[in-house]
C-alpha cells in the first residue's frame, strides 16, 4: 500500500534487525558550511535469516553505534550485498 505522503514501515517487504558498524562524516552540505551527513556501514539480519551488508547515507547515525535498530525494507537500496546467514 502506498500513502499519500508515501511508504512507511507497514509496506516493507521484509523487516530486520540493524547493527552500525562505523559511520564518516561528509560536509559541509551548502558553500556556506550549512550541515554535515553522515555515510554509515550496517549490517542488517533479516528475519527469514539474510544478511545485508550496506553503506547508507542519511539513514543511520554515528549515534546508533551499539544499538539494535529495528527496520524494514521497502526496496531499492543501493550499495548493498546479501548473503545467506
Amino acid at each position: 500500500m502506498i500513502r499519500l505522503a508515501g511508504r512507511d514501515y507497514a509496506d516493507a517487504e521484509r523487516t530486520g534487525r540493524a547493527a552500525v558498524g562505523a559511520c564518516t562524516r561528509h560536509g559541509p552540505v551548502a558553500n556556506r558550511g550549512f550541515g554535515y551527513r553522515e555515510r554509515c556501514m550496517a549490517t542488517i539480519t533479516w528475519d527469514e535469516g539474510t544478511l545485508t551488508r550496506l553503506n547508507a547515507d542519511a539513514v543511520f547515525t554515528s549515534g546508533d553505534i551499539g544499538t539494535d535498530i529495528r527496520v524494514g525494507d521497502l526496496g531499492g537500496v543501493p550499495d548493498q550485498q546479501e548473503t545467506r546467514a
